[in-house]
């Protein structure tokens, strides 16, 4: 998906939470509140998975685990930065919270 067209996903589902957080601070019915904050919470989920579709660039940690490369969304081990080098071993995606990553230079 075009880089492009997932940030103004991600700005049409911020503006619709941002408009639901409107009409829940108004004084509204019980069932249009009801309605509003589920529409408000797939707007939230919405928005984070369309974040993690644009890709970021893993953690490579030194010290004890030296090039262990992380997820830089929830910090789950991707694998050995050697193995990258090696055997051109790469995950288009985090297993743990599905953030794409971008082994780009």
């Amino acid at each position: 998906m075009d880089k492009r067209l997932i940030e103004r996903a991600i700005e049409s589902a911020k503006n619709r939470q941002y408009k639901l957080s409107a009409d829940l601070e108004r004084d509204i019915s019980e069932n249009h509140r009801t309605k509003a904050e589920k529409q408000k919470e797939v707007a939230e989920v919405t928005v984070t998975a369309l974040e993690r579709m644009m890709p970021k660039k893993p953690e490579i940690k030194g010290g004890f685990m030296e090039g262990a490369m992380k997820c830089p969304e929830c910090g789950h081990h991707l694998g050995l930065n050697k193995w990258r080098e090696e055997v051109g071993y790469l995950v288009k995606h985090c297993r743990e919270c599905g953030q794409r990553i971008d082994w780009g230079e």
